[in-house]
């Protein structure tokens, strides 16, 4: 038996264990909810002006210093110039938590951002500041401007690093312009001509990239995303090609996508398969759609060829990344393919809801997407799975 004062004692640490306890458990309700808004800015399947209200939600967090949230947080703030007073919310952030490379980021325009950059006090950290500056966007640019973009690789120990991430950053901006937030913001065919014109002038300005590897997949890649410039895009192909060597799936799947014709559709469907291994094993028989195969599916539905897509998957076991695609319930009975499909479906449809069209949940739902989760965490939506959050 406790005397009253150790009886006291006790119950007061009881107490405080519960207390440390119960706001352990709130802070952590808290930081999931922060967490699941974010992927879904991120993805596209959310209006970025949440995003005042993330912020005001982490700034509320126990103060341990850095989390990860606020570069996540500052990442979206930078990619969204349709957020009002995002520059504000930024500071305040990095009151909180310095981040140098932010910091010379947030500036009033790109030409400013790279003057900052290019400051001999910050010759440490230019790669790490030069991603951050081409991931940036204004309400007056869509995307960095190459002039931008050369003056920052001159200043990088190697200047592809730069111009390999501009090409990789530019199909998701021009995905982005298509959402109802931006539409207002952008003229959408002006800006992939625009897109166009500066992929041009890269590949004039700097031909030796176009002997470095994986160059000719960028650009392919990025003149499939603006839609108006299939040669080009073919013309990489093209080149891809002739190197002789066996292509990824990923290359093989922005080819298909690259096609504007079931006609280019189907001839480049027939290179794909003589470069692309449809198997991990040679000759092996499985019951599951091909890689390559599916991304055929895919794009034929994306160019009105719906049975087509069909026939193809008909010999095999329904998958997860075409079913919703076609608009078939799958073969399989067990509970965690249905919930897939149907969180696969109503992703589809937040995306169409917020502007997009088909081609365009495409690409965001793709495998290989840019768009997809950029951390790990509990309960992920199905199709969004990116690092591009570092």
């Amino acid at each position: 038996m406790l005397f009253p004062a150790r009886r006291l004692a006790h119950v007061a640490t009881r107490t405080a264990r519960t207390l440390r306890r119960y706001a352990s458990t709130e802070t952590n309700t808290e930081v999931g909810r922060l967490h699941a808004t974010l992927r879904a800015v991120y993805s596209l399947r959310t209006d970025p002006s949440v995003l005042p209200e993330l912020v005001t939600a982490y700034l509320a967090l126990p103060t341990d210093g850095s989390n990860g949230h606020e570069k996540k947080l500052l990442a979206m703030l930078n990619e969204n110039p349709s957020v009002s007073n995002r520059w504000k919310d930024a500071a305040t952030i990095l009151d909180r938590v310095p981040d140098k490379p932010f910091q010379i980021a947030l500036q009033p325009s790109h030409a400013k951002a790279v003057e900052v950059f290019q400051a001999p006090e910050n010759a440490g950290i230019t790669i790490r500041a030069a991603r951050r500056i081409i991931q940036l966007r204004y309400a007056d640019a869509p995307f960095i401007a190459l002039e931008h973009v050369l003056r920052i690789a001159e200043t990088l120990p190697a200047q592809e690093l730069a111009l390999e991430h501009w090409l990789a950053r530019l199909p998701q901006n021009l995905t982005r312009i298509s959402t109802n937030w931006e539409r207002q913001l952008f003229d959408l065919d002006a800006t992939r001509q625009e897109a166009v014109r500066q992929l041009r002038a890269l590949e004039e300005k700097k031909p030796e990239l176009l002997a470095k590897p994986d160059f000719h997949a960028r650009f392919m890649g990025a003149y499939a995303a603006t839609r108006v410039a299939p040669d080009d895009a073919m013309r990489h192909w093209t080149a891809i090609l002739s190197e002789g060597k066996p292509v990824s799936h990923r290359v093989a799947e922005r080819a298909l996508a690259a096609s504007r014709d079931l006609d280019t559709l189907e001839r480049v469907w027939a290179q794909v398969q003589k470069v692309t291994p449809r198997a991990s094993i040679e000759g092996s028989i499985s019951p599951f759609l091909p890689m390559v195969d599916l991304y055929y599916a895919q794009h034929l539905v994306r160019l009105g060829a719906r049975d087509a897509a069909l026939s193809v998957a008909k010999p095999y076991v329904s998958h997860r990344h075409l079913a919703w695609v076609l608009g078939a319930r799958p073969d399989d009975t067990q509970p965690s393919a249905q919930k897939l499909y149907r969180l696969n479906q109503k992703s589809a449809a937040q995306l169409t809801q917020n502007g997009l069209d088909f081609e365009d949940v495409l690409f965001v739902m793709a495998k290989f997407s840019p768009f997809a989760t950029p951390f790990p965490g509990p309960r992920d939506p199905p199709a969004t799975h990116c690092q591009d959050l570092d």
